[in-house]
């Protein structure tokens, strides 16, 4: 930890002594950074989706690159958004532990507990802080010369829990519609003028309880990416988590067809695309958008009975790990471009640190994908763990096979991709030798990954804000 820190501070120094050598104002591009909560991949129409679900991203997807293979490293929020800003792996951050769903790692004490007025040994509810040591991307930018600005609707992403780490605004909204994040964004930019900023932009519309305008449900009704009507009964319905089930639609008796269902979350998706379109716009009428490098991705993806199961965070399937990663760069360059090779959101920095034209510091664990290359390695691969009540389950991506590892029940679950994109067929007894490989892989990745861990601190949650995360399921 002392010598992370130690890096951490020299990168920081140094980078400041770059900025007081002439460059505190750079004329380098703006970065935009949208994350739509809860996206998958699969419902945007540049994903292959038949529907109007996303005309604005399809949009950008046409101007821009599109990278068909990203993953998640984490089914869920606040990990998964701790490796997008940092380019750590959550076995590095460690940022998992909520309310009792993670409680140790290989074997280690419980982490220290530290809040005021509180008793570590007590029964409160704690969670994980992004430990300081950790440098994000808002630090790198700033030191650079960058306004810096954070617009969250998530209410995991929040300042006392390390997430405003190098940004000079962070806001963060209650309501769930991505309107007023995006104004807000907008007039910050306005404000800052000519001088290149950082936005981050959290939006919540997609993340249950699936409660988007009825004029977008009502345009997705013939939709042929959502024709898997399904009945579900009572004990179907039982299983789906109550806060999904909070919109009076929900108690409606359409709400027993599985189509119902799956359309009120496009129609999310066809909601905040509306919103980012917006911001598009906005974007192009000030005559920023061609001087700015606009991202949109999400931190995970969601289940829809796909297995049996419903939310997120439950498992690593791709329903809840595949999410989109489109990139519009300044004056359209690389327009039309997608690429195949597996990557993850760990190099989400990396790569938008080298289209800002900074240097990438060494101690980031994602990899810079800007030459926009195509791997012709079978082994490539994307890692992901972080299932809630599960801390030794970890997957293992290439673009063929999915490995699913349960390292402390000493389980194994092989899915073969092109033959079954569902992953419903175990096939594990038919192929050792991956399985060998893959686990030999995963092996390292947990080593070399676990030994530059971080130690975070955790806090208690307010009842008030245990409340707010109940409405969305935690």
């Amino acid at each position: 930890m002392i010598e992370t820190h130690l890096r951490r501070t020299a990168l920081l120094i140094g980078s400041a002594l770059f900025v007081c050598c002439g460059s505190s104002n750079p004329e380098g591009p703006s970065l935009i950074l949208v994350v739509v909560d809860t996206l998958r991949e699969d419902f945007l129409g540049c994903y292959g989706f038949e529907g109007e679900t996303s005309p604005n991203l399809d949009r950008l997807a046409r101007e821009g690159i599109v990278f068909d293979n990203c993953f998640a490293q984490a089914p869920w929020t606040k990990p998964s958004v701790a490796t997008l800003l940092t380019s750590l792996h959550p076995r590095t951050h460690g940022v998992l532990t909520h309310h009792g769903w993670f409680d140790k790692r290989d074997g280690e004490e419980p982490v220290e507990a530290h809040a005021a007025g509180s008793d570590a040994g007590g029964e409160e509810a704690v969670t994980d802080v992004l430990p300081q040591e950790a440098l994000t991307l808002a630090e790198v930018l700033r030191s650079r010369g960058y306004r810096t600005a954070a617009f969250v609707a998530n209410p995991w992403i929040r300042r006392e829990w390390g997430f405003a780490q190098g940004f000079d605004v962070f806001r963060q909204f209650q309501e769930q519609t991505a309107q007023r994040p995006i104004l807000e964004a907008t007039q910050w930019l306005e404000e800052i003028g000519d001088r290149p900023g950082f936005v981050l932009l959290h939006l919540m519309d997609v993340h249950g309880p699936y409660d988007a305008p009825e004029d977008d449900f009502r345009a997705l009704g013939d939709s042929q990416g959502l024709s898997l009507s399904r009945p579900l009964d009572d004990r179907a319905l039982e299983r789906i988590p109550e806060y999904l089930r909070l919109a009076a639609w929900a108690k409606e008796p359409a709400a027993r067809d599985l189509n119902t269902w799956r359309t009120r979350y496009a129609a999310g998706v066809r909601s905040v695309d509306r919103a980012i379109g917006a911001l598009v716009q906005n974007l192009g009428a000030d005559d920023r958008l061609e001087n700015t490098v606009l991202m949109v991705t999400s931190d995970h993806g969601e289940e829809l009975m796909e297995h049996d199961g419903w939310d997120h965070g439950r498992n690593l399937f791709d329903h809840q790990t595949h999410v989109p990663w489109i990139v519009r760069l300044p004056q359209m360059r690389h327009a039309g471009r997608r690429v195949n090779s597996v990557v993850s959101l760990a190099d989400v920095m990396p790569t938008a640190l080298s289209f800002l034209g900074c240097s990438i510091p060494a101690t980031l664990q994602g990899v810079d994908r800007s030459a926009l290359d195509e791997s012709d390695d079978p082994l490539a691969a994307s890692f992901a763990e972080g299932i809630k009540w599960q801390p030794q389950v970890f997957s293992v991506r290439t673009g063929a096979y999915k490995l699913v590892a349960d390292l402390q029940q000493n389980k194994h679950a092989l899915y073969h991709l092109p033959t079954d994109p569902g992953e419903v067929r175990d096939v594990s007894t038919r192929e050792p030798e991956t399985i060998r490989l893959l686990l030999e892989q995963l092996r390292f990745h947990i080593e070399t990954t676990g030994e530059r861990g971080l130690r975070p601190t955790q806090v208690d949650i307010s009842e008030g804000l245990q409340a707010e995360l109940n409405d969305l399921g935690y």
